[in-house]
This record gives structure tokens, sequence and C-alpha cells, in this order.
């Protein structure tokens, strides 16, 4: 909604250039308003230029290119879902409200969550659930899926979560393969580690790339790409140095929430801050 933006733009100088990347098209208009009409002043003051982008940021550079953006200063990224995603039941990301079963960021694309599992192998349904959050019911989750889809399409979130609730006697199991849908439907890893790479690329000598994680997966991913980033690359048969490292870790550990932000919002509490600066 912009809240992380509006620190991010307090802090700007004159003529700075502001761009903003979300594929929820409703989130975007909300956070260009909530942006605007707090800091319309200022954002005239300082000829600061602003760019809502209505795109996933696996095309980060391309649309930067179609600004004339070729390099940038910093970058922040703040992964995937909030709590709109959640409280708002026509977003048709949480299991609490019954409506169709999504888990779209972008509705523009055509893979839905309900395509996944009416559509998958078995194979590939026990690969999405046990890859993605190690779940331990995978077997009987898939079993009553491959049942019940030969029954009647399942349509709903209501519908799969009362399979997920026949076939595992874990409470934690619907989380786990709403999130595991969630992944897959958006292809959130493979988008992270695309636009991580394009990032560094463009990113100008001595600036910083900042990613918040909201779950231990995210986290390790995030983690393993700058590591990647932060040492060289030594060739398998002559031990000579291929490629310098490209960047070093700001923070050797991640930025946690501390008490007090976790009871003021409860939902921080898996937050994970990790800051890399170009060399």
């Amino acid at each position: 909604m912009g809240w992380h933006a509006k620190w991010v733009i307090e802090n700007l100088s004159e003529n700075d250039i502001f761009i903003w990347f979300d594929a929820d098209k409703d989130n975007l208009e909300r956070a260009k308003n909530n942006i605007i009409s707090h800091f319309w002043e200022k954002i005239q003051n300082k000829n600061i230029k602003l760019f809502f982008i209505y795109s996933n940021f696996r095309f980060l550079k391309e649309k930067l290119f179609e600004i004339w953006i070729e390099k940038i200063s910093a970058i922040y990224y703040d992964f995937w879902v909030n709590s709109v995603h959640y409280d708002n039941w026509e977003k048709w990301f949480s299991f609490r409200f019954n409506g169709p079963l999504d888990l779209r960021f972008d509705r523009n694309n055509w893979i839905t969550a309900a395509y996944v599992v009416n559509n998958y192998s078995e194979s590939e349904l026990r690969d999405i659930f046990y890859k993605y959050w190690e779940e331990k019911k995978t077997p009987f989750i898939v079993k009553e899926i491959l049942t019940q889809r030969q029954i009647k399409k399942i349509e709903t979130t209501y519908e799969l979560l009362d399979i997920i609730e026949k076939s595992s006697f874990d409470p934690k199991s619907k989380t786990r393969v709403f999130q595991a849908l969630r992944i897959e439907v958006n292809d959130e890893f493979e988008v992270i580690k695309k636009s991580l790479n394009e990032a560094i690329e463009i990113l100008d000598k001595d600036w910083i790339m900042a990613c918040i994680t909201f779950h231990s997966l995210e986290d390790r991913l995030t983690k393993e790409i700058f590591w990647e980033f932060s040492r060289d690359e030594i060739d398998d048969f002559t031990w000579h140095i291929k490629t310098r490292w490209i960047a070093r870790k700001v923070t050797k550990k991640p930025i946690t929430p501390l008490e007090l932000e976790i009871t003021n919002n409860p939902r921080s509490r898996s937050a994970k801050l990790r800051i890399i600066q170009k060399n």
C-alpha cells in the first residue's frame, strides 16, 4: 500500500526518480493514491518523478528500459503477498473465505490454482507440495485430489480445503498446500532469481539491493543468490579465478523485527531483511 515507499520518498533528493512495480493492479492504484496524497507537495518541491509500473518484477530490466532507465541507484524488494491479499475476500488468496481457486497476483495470467489442481499429474502435484513445503501428508492429499477431480472439477477454496482436511489430520497442511500452489501459479522462485540477477546487473556501483522475505524458502533462496553475488567463481580445472565477486553483504545475518514490532504487527514475525552492496 506504499507504506515503505513513503519512507523512501521522504529521503529522496531533488530531481530523483522513484519507480514502483506491482503485479496487482488494485494494490498499485491504492499505493499510488496513498503516496501522492501524502507527498504531493514534497514531490513537487523537489521535482521528484514518479513511475508506477503495472508489472511483475520478472520484467524489471525490460520495463525500466521502456522508460529509458539503464542504471539504478538502489532497489528494494518486498516479496509477494501483503495483508490486503489475506484480508480482502475478493483477492481470492485466503482459505478463510470461499471463492474461486485462483491465487494469481496478476489476473491477466492464464494459469490458476484451479488449473493446477485439476490438470497436473500425480507426480507433478506431489513435486509441488513436497518440493515447496516438504508436506509430509502429500501422498494422501494428492490421492484425494485425484479421486475428487474425477467426480467434479475442484473450483473453490472450500472444496480444496475440504479435501485437505479429509486427507490430512495436520492442521498446518492447509496453509502449506495453499502456499505451495501460490508459489507454483506465480512461478515465484524463478521470478525472484531472474529479477535479482537483472537488478544486480543494472545496479550502480556502491549502491544497495534490499530484500524482505516472509517465509524460510524465500529467505533461503535470497541468501543463496546473495552468496553467489559475493563470491569469486573458481575454474574447476585450473583453480584460477574466472570472475570476481560483484557485491558484498551488508547484513551477514538477516535483520528481523523487534518484539515491539511483532506485538504491534504479528504478521511481521517471519519477516527477514537482507541487504547487499554492489562492488
